[in-house]
């Protein structure tokens, strides 16, 4: 008889993923940004258009996801909290997948185990449906995919075209948040750097991020026009920012032409 394997480290992390998300699923309150994302994505599903008849300061992928998860399973926090959960799952599969190339069995068991710790713990709000949850499987992925293949510790593939899976889930990243520029940038200074890697590969690894990314900023500029995009996605950070780290002035409104137009007192 064949001996049975073994199983992998990644059991054990979805048994302890899944215990520490069921409270979530109990009355689970309403978080404000969750409620404007399933608000825009409502909107969506009404037929009106993003960035100009929807205000959203994220990239497109964030509604698109948050509204079909409400045609799939309805307008409530535990449906969003069942989206944030398989994306947690898909992110541990990542972790189990990298690390039981790269560690000893032992290590990658307690990789998989910490990382689903800080996925189902609510005090880092991974179970909330924000863009910086959202990200992370497609982050993780790429991670995985090609820190592995770089090490040598994969085998080569069959196409020569793998760094254009890793930049398509880099692009998806940068879909959900547009700070996930800087992971994108980093698998490509990886790659670049690496000896396995090259030029050749970072080319095509860039024209996958590149070409997905400016698809879509190009297809909603047309539609929304330059200034509201910009403003959505860039603008609006500065204006927020110089905002908030303006001296207290004793008004309680962000925005400090408000404050000087109401006077003193």
């Amino acid at each position: 008889m064949t001996p049975l394997r073994r199983p992998g480290p990644l059991p054990w992390g979805v048994a302890l993923l899944l215990v520490l998300r069921l409270p979530s699923f109990v009355e689970p309150p309403w978080y404000t940004d969750e409620a404007g994302y399933t608000t825009a994505g409502r909107a969506m599903l009404d037929g009106r258009h993003l960035y100009s008849g929807i205000w959203s300061n994220k990239p497109p992928l964030q509604t698109w996801t948050v509204a079909g998860t409400i045609r799939l399973l309805g307008t409530s926090e535990a449906a969003l909290h069942a989206l944030t959960l398989l994306v947690g799952l898909l992110t541990l599969a990542a972790v189990a997948y990298a690390a039981r190339r790269l560690m000893s069995p032992r290590r990658a068991t307690a990789a998989v185990l910490a990382s689903a710790l800080l996925l189902g713990l609510p005090i880092t709000g991974a179970q909330l449906a924000l863009p910086d949850t959202l990200l992370c499987a497609a982050t993780t992925w790429a991670g995985a995919l090609l820190i592995p293949r770089l090490a040598g510790v994969t085998p080569a593939p069959a196409t020569r075209l793998w760094p254009v899976l890793i930049g398509l889930l880099a692009a998806a990243a940068v879909g959900y948040q547009q700070t996930a520029v800087a992971d994108a940038a980093a698998f490509g200074l990886i790659l670049l750097l690496s000896p396995r890697g090259g030029r050749s590969r970072l080319l095509a690894y860039s024209a996958a991020v590149v070409g997905v990314t400016a698809t879509w900023v190009g297809i909603f500029t047309a539609r929304a026009g330059a200034h509201t995009m910009a403003f959505a996605l860039l603008g609006f950070y500065g204006q927020y920012s110089a905002a908030w780290s303006a001296p207290s002035t004793g008004c309680s409104s962000p925005s400090p032409s408000a404050c000087c137009s109401r006077g003193p007192g």
